[in-house]
């Protein structure tokens, strides 16, 4: 399932919110680029391409990027200073030149990478010997 993420610059708290899973299409019969989305299994099934979202960290431009036909250089100023979106975390803040991006954590996820949410034992941990095998009480097998 797709997650959102929020970055933010530490500066200017200019905000970007943007989709982990980024924009999945498949051609349609007209030879149209369409988009499928979560929980549409079916069309996604289809999918042949992505569509990712950038940001050119020279002059703001925000554009896509077809995995199909990638590109290194924004199209509006032909910058090679772009970054896919979901990897802005500790990027340059191209809006007020200052700050740098910082990712807001989310209960299970921190900047794109899984992290497991701490919580306490419900119970005690079974104690396991070095073979492997749970011992038992009073360290007889």
């Amino acid at each position: 399932m797709a997650q959102r993420f929020r970055f933010v610059c530490g500066e200017c708290d200019h905000t970007i919110e943007v989709w982990d899973d980024g924009n999945p299409y498949y051609i349609d019969d007209d030879g149209r680029k369409k988009y499928a989305y979560h929980p549409n299994h079916e069309l996604l099934e289809r999918c042949i391409g992505n569509d990712a979202e950038h940001l050119c960290l020279s002059c703001k431009k925000e554009f896509m990027v077809d995995s199909e036909a990638p590109t290194t250089a924004c199209p509006k100023c032909k910058s090679s200073e772009i970054v896919r979106k979901m990897e802005l975390a500790a990027k340059s803040c191209p809006y007020c030149k200052e700050g740098v991006f910082r990712c807001e954590l989310g209960a299970i996820r921190e900047c794109g990478r899984t992290k497991l949410a701490h919580r306490p034992p419900a119970i005690s941990p079974v104690p396991v010997d070095p073979s492997g095998r749970m011992a038992r009480p009073g360290g007889r097998d």
